[in-house]
């Protein structure tokens, strides 16, 4: 496709201010978040130390991240949230053990799990049957009948990524961006769906939501596949779940 020279000048324009806003984030940020203090930790590729500070560095986005839909905001909440867990993980490993330390740790993760999983790049596009019978009607999220669900519930995927972090100190910011994802996406059911996983979840400590949506009449066609492609039924072996028998293949 041709461009004339108005659109090019525009095009050139748009990118020239938004690289300027770029350099304007990453100024104010890195100062917000450098910490003062000697500190020896194991840092990511995204950390620099100067004079015993850390600062985050905020990079493009990748263009594989672009074309699945992630937004360049939260592909630096991403960076972000994986420097402050890195630097976070000496005093994860220490406090292993301590049930009451960790459970909150990953209580308090949970919510930034959460805030940098709202977006396209998250959204598996699943839905329930129930969800997708209403979707079908003409019902949208704006109707409020609709909600996001994590089928790893938001505690147990921050317990999750901190053990895959501590397995792997030398985890890259695209290996965790994937990683979060896996942890993290979202299928669509409908809020009495939604109310009802979350009612047997707080009975049923320990459990993951995935485990629960079969034994509860809830049909999410196309998630064993999700999931299985993804290499979810293989990871979650290895912290313990076995969720093969609670999908419909």
């Amino acid at each position: 496709m041709l461009l004339t020279k108005k659109c090019m000048t525009s095009l050139i324009k748009r990118r020239r201010k938004r690289t300027s806003r770029r350099e304007r984030r990453v100024e104010g940020l890195t100062q917000a978040n450098s910490m003062s203090g000697v500190m020896v930790l194991p840092q990511p590729s995204n950390v620099e130390t100067t004079n015993g500070s850390l600062k985050i560095i905020l990079e493009a986005l990748p263009d594989e991240f672009d074309e699945l839909g992630m937004t360049e905001n939260i592909y630096d909440k991403s960076t972000v949230l994986f420097s402050m867990l890195n630097i976070f993980l000496p005093s994860y490993k220490e406090n292993r053990e301590n049930e009451n330390v960790i459970d909150i740790v990953v209580t308090f993760l949970r919510s930034l799990l959460f805030d940098v999983s709202k977006t396209k790049f998250f959204d598996t596009g699943l839905k329930s049957n129930e969800a997708q019978k209403l979707w079908d009607e003409g019902l949208r999220f704006g109707d409020r009948v609709f909600t996001y669900e994590h089928p790893i519930n938001r505690k147990m995927a921050a317990k999750f990524i901190m053990d895959e972090l501590c397995a792997n100190p030398k985890m890259s910011l695209n290996e965790f961006v994937y990683l979060v994802r896996m942890y993290g996406s979202v299928v669509t059911l409908t809020k009495e769906e939604h109310s009802l996983v979350t009612k047997h979840i707080k009975e049923n400590e320990g459990k993951l939501s995935i485990q629960l949506y079969k034994e509860n009449g809830i049909e999410i066609p196309g998630l064993y596949e999700y999931v299985d492609n993804s290499g979810l039924i293989q990871d979650l072996k290895k912290h313990g779940y076995d969720i093969e028998g609670c999908l419909t293949k």
